[in-house]
């Protein structure tokens, strides 16, 4: 028997519309698996800073607000520091980076470093004296990927004394500091002054700063606490060797609350 002319013309046309369809869809790109979209590559930390505070190196740094390719960061796993030893004969900046990272610090919780307010601060202290260390830090996009490096370097010199018998004394609406210079000073170093450290917490680091310039005195008021507000204070001596600037570590936290004026 033959097959109705109906019947035949029904697979013409679904034979037709395959064929159309499989078109369309080589035309458009079709991919059966698409990559997943890359997220862009931040741009490099912003006031990158390090500096000598006792047996430590400070690094502080400002996470990047852009991407590379300008658009604004919204999310950020992290960053990574790398730390390098430096030879004396080297003059080569981007030298000395260890292959792989000190460690990695997370952005929301960035223990062992510390957040205060927009800047996040490391305490390196597995270091050797008279050694320069070169420090590299990336900020990392949600992939893990890392952005532009910014890099530093500094010698590591050995720790001078620092200032004593730190007391803290509630007044009307400020806190009176007093201590004592350090004991003794070493030939090689110049005592400059001192920077004043300030904390609202009961624990932890003191990480606000309160002098921008040292002070030359063994006294200052602090005029910026609020009455009725508890504070912790310390104090760090400042000091130069040749062009290089360090500071001691700290004295023992003092504790004071200033005075409401009746």
């Amino acid at each position: 028997m033959r097959p109705s002319r109906s019947l035949s013309g029904a697979r013409f046309f679904r034979l037709a519309a395959v064929l159309i369809l499989v078109g369309l869809l080589a035309g458009c790109g079709y991919k059966t698996n698409p990559e997943p979209l890359r997220s862009p590559l931040p741009r490099a930390v912003k006031q990158f800073e390090i500096r000598q505070v006792g047996n430590a190196m400070r690094l502080s740094w400002i996470a990047p607000v852009k991407n590379q390719d300008g658009s604004l960061i919204t999310n950020l796993d992290g960053f990574l520091i790398y730390r390098g030893v430096v030879s004396d004969d080297d003059q080569c900046s981007e030298c000395g980076d260890t292959t792989n990272p000190l460690l990695k610090i997370g952005y929301e919780f960035p223990g062992p470093a510390f957040r205060n307010g927009k800047s996040f601060i490391f305490f390196d202290q597995e270091l050797a004296e008279n050694r320069a260390y070169r420090y590299r830090v990336a900020a990392l996009n949600p992939n893990g990927s890392e952005g532009n490096p910014a890099r530093i370097e500094k010698r590591f010199l050995t720790a001078p004394p620092p200032p004593t018998a730190l007391t803290a004394t509630g007044l009307d609406s400020l806190i009176r500091l007093i201590w004592s210079a350090p004991a003794a000073t070493r030939p090689d170093f110049e005592l400059i002054g001192y920077h004043l450290y300030k904390s609202d917490t009961a624990e932890g680091p003191l990480l606000d700063q309160l002098t921008t310039r040292p002070v030359t005195t063994t006294a200052f008021d602090d005029v910026r606490a609020k009455a009725g507000g508890t504070y912790r204070y310390a104090v760090r001596a400042v000091y130069r060797q040749e062009d290089t600037l360090l500071e001691s570590a700290a004295t023992r936290p003092a504790k004071a609350t200033s005075r409401q004026r009746p």
